[in-house]
């Protein structure tokens, strides 16, 4: 495979721009991107371009950030490509979503499953298009397919002493903040060892007696909440190192 186009997007709501070359910095993404974030894992967007082409598309109507010339829609999570010196942790499908519509009636539809593959950066360096990319034999640690196991998983990590709200805790699973209605469900189901009352309401007001009391048994000062607040980046740099 080879990378074959490079693209940045700057802020939300903002086009993607096509670059020559991109700054990746290890556990954050690639400097001057929108979803440069330690707690995500979809820190960058891959897409093959052959894709692009059988649909008549540009990379900017996806939202690639790195186009390769090679197929990636089969590659599992966990694993590794590296560009030049940077190696990129794959994570998880990149879904369709209604915007694609936008782009053409039917879209969604059409690339379901094969928009491409999101993943996290793993080293600082520079990516340029032109670079050989290799599949590493090395592989990382998966992430489960459903996102209400992964949800499960990451409150699993939350120290004691600490709280996740439920918007960070989506974005750490990788799935929109339209998925925190669903969350109240999920935590219900998930077994007793699972300690859900540190995942928090982004509105303290909404936070029930009972639980405020279990957070305070844990050792939490909601006034000191920033304090208090898990950011999740620990959660993906444990298996990183």
């Amino acid at each position: 495979m080879v990378l074959d186009e490079l693209l940045l997007r700057p802020r939300d709501g903002a086009a993607m721009v096509p670059v020559a070359s991109a700054t990746a910095a290890a556990g954050l993404g690639l400097v001057g991107d929108r979803s440069a974030a330690r707690h995500s894992p979809r820190q960058v967007l891959v897409t093959s371009r052959a894709v692009l082409a059988q649909h008549d598309l540009t990379a900017r109507d996806v939202r690639a950030n790195l186009v390769v010339a090679g197929e990636v829609d089969a590659l599992p999570s966990g694993t590794v490509l590296r560009f030049g010196g940077v190696r990129i942790r794959l994570t998880l499908p990149c879904e369709v979503c209604h915007r694609l519509d936008r782009v053409r009636p039917g879209l969604a539809r059409a690339l379901a499953g094969r928009r491409g593959v999101l993943g996290r950066v793993l080293d600082d360096g520079a990516l340029a298009a032109g670079q050989v990319v290799v599949v590493e034999r090395r592989t990382m640690p998966a992430l489960d397919d459903d996102w209400r196991a992964r949800v499960v998983d990451i409150v699993r990590h939350v120290p004691r002493g600490q709280v996740v709200t439920t918007t960070r805790l989506v974005a750490i699973a990788g799935v929109q903040v339209t998925y925190c209605r669903a969350l109240p469900a999920v935590l219900r189901r998930a077994a007793p060892d699972v300690a859900v009352h540190r995942v928090i309401p982004a509105d303290l007001r909404r936070l029930p007696p009972d639980q405020r009391q279990r957070l305070a048994g844990d050792g939490v000062d909601l006034d000191q909440l920033a304090a208090a607040a898990w950011d999740g980046a620990s959660y993906f740099a444990a298996s990183e190192a």
